[in-house]
């Protein structure tokens, strides 16, 4: 498991900035390591699925794949007012 919003680690992107769909640039590196390193990866990245934006963690197995994705369903406030969405789902993997 990494830390929340790797992808924004270190930089001042904003979460808008730094949001891409998912699977994408991130999820594919994290899939690439899983395949060659054979664990399970929890990878949180910022998520943009059309105008909307989510704090998401997506899951690769060691086979390489993603597995599926987590939407954080409940948001803090510094999330929230910035403009992130709630997720709505709990899927179990």
């Amino acid at each position: 498991m990494l830390g929340e919003t790797i992808t924004r680690a270190g930089t001042v992107l904003s979460f808008e900035a730094s949001a891409e769909q998912v699977p994408g640039p991130s999820a594919k590196s994290f899939e690439a390591l899983a395949k060659r390193l054979d664990p399970y990866i929890a990878v949180p990245v910022v998520e943009r699925d059309g105008h909307l934006i989510y704090n998401t963690a997506a899951l690769v197995g060691p086979d390489g794949i993603m597995i599926g994705k987590y939407r954080k369903a409940v948001l803090p406030g510094g999330e929230w007012d910035r403009g992130l969405q709630p997720g709505s789902e709990y899927p179990v993997f």
